[in-house]
């Protein structure tokens, strides 16, 4: 399921809640923002592009402005996503080589 769409009347931005239903984009808070994100994280692939989304055909200009700027923010986070694991995977094997070294220190 995509994350954001816009109304079928277009009338505003919609984005997916945390109890997967679709709700109007001037009632999101900071934790449906971090289950954006987080479902982001998980699928890249449930941020819609621009020209599935179609912002500029929203008819409520608040309810575009705040589209187009978490648009943007999830636009970022997706693109970041891959570095992000990139560098916790890096993080993680440089830990995990110092552990199996005090481990063979133990045992040997």
């Amino acid at each position: 399921m995509k994350i954001l769409k816009k109304s079928e009347d277009n009338n505003k931005g919609l984005f997916l809640n945390s109890e997967n239903e679709y709700q109007d984009i001037l009632q999101i808070d900071n934790n449906e923002l971090l289950n954006l994100a987080n479902r982001l994280y998980e699928n890249v692939k449930d941020l819609p592009s621009e020209d599935e989304l179609l912002i500029e055909e929203i008819r409520n200009p608040i309810s575009k402005i705040v589209m187009r700027q978490i648009y943007a923010k999830l636009l970022d986070f997706k693109d970041n996503v891959a570095r992000f694991n990139a560098e916790l995977d890096n993080i993680y094997s440089a830990r995990r080589t110092n552990l199996e070294d005090e481990s063979s220190d133990f045992s040997g």
